[in-house]
This record gives C-alpha cells, sequence and structure tokens, in this order.
C-alpha cells in the first residue's frame, strides 16, 4: 500500500505504508521511546528486588525449596515417580 505526499517544492514522494513513516508513523513515533523507559524502570525494579532478596537472607532458602519442588514435580509430571 502507497500513498502520495505533497511537497511544497519538490515532486511527489511516495511512501510505503508501514515503514514508520505514513501518518500512524509519526503520531506514534514518541510511543517507542517512551515503552523503552518504562522497560528500562522496571528492569531497574526487579534488579533491586534480587539484591534486597538476597541481602536479606530468605533467598538461598527460596532457591533451595524451589528447585526441591522442581525436583520432585518433574518426575510425577514425567509419569516416572
Amino acid at each position: 500500500m502507497t500513498e502520495n505526499i505533497d511537497v511544497v517544492g519538490s515532486a511527489d514522494t511516495t511512501v510505503v505504508a508501514g515503514a514508520g513513516h505514513g501518518r500512524r508513523g509519526l503520531r506514534e513515533r514518541g510511543m517507542v521511546t517512551i515503552e523503552y523507559a518504562i522497560g528500562a524502570v522496571l528492569v531497574l525494579v526487579l534488579v533491586g528486588v534480587v539484591i534486597a532478596s538476597i541481602q536479606g537472607g530468605w533467598f538461598d532458602s527460596m532457591v533451595k525449596d524451589l528447585v526441591t519442588l522442581l525436583m520432585q514435580t518433574i518426575p510425577k509430571a514425567l509419569g516416572k515417580a
């Protein structure tokens, strides 16, 4: 799908829709930046939570319990227990 854009002082320019330069692409161009910013903040928060968990002392026991649960559950799910 193509659309022609009238530009003053130059020839007609053909733009391929979906290439990020159409009308919709121009309106939503800033959304990518916002999404990256939100993603970066979420990663930082998750890293902070993991660091706080490790320093709290309960992280080790939680990991051990999780591994134990997985080692018991996987054979049961495969029908080998």
